[in-house]
């Protein structure tokens, strides 16, 4: 997911969902918790593998998903990934 899209979702997120990132550059995730701050909770993995097994759902990127999965698929969780 780029970093338009993740600040999209920060945005659209509730102020009690964490979003976890990862970034291989250190400037990108700094200028992301930076613009998001105060719109909700951002933490930094380490990589796409911790992310993976902390967060509790993941968005699904591909169309080839049924729609009916794409609609909302987080609501009720609290933690999502951007990878």
């Amino acid at each position: 997911m780029g970093y338009p899209m993740a600040k999209n979702l920060r945005a659209g997120l509730g102020d009690d969902k964490l979003l976890l990132i990862c970034d291989v550059v250190q400037e990108a995730l700094d200028r992301f918790q930076t613009e998001t701050q105060g719109k909700g909770p951002v933490e930094v993995v380490k990589n796409g593998f911790e992310a993976a097994t902390r967060a509790v759902c993941s968005l699904p990127l591909s169309f080839v998903v049924p729609s009916h999965h794409r609609q909302n698929p987080c609501q009720k969780w609290q933690a999502y990934i951007i990878t």
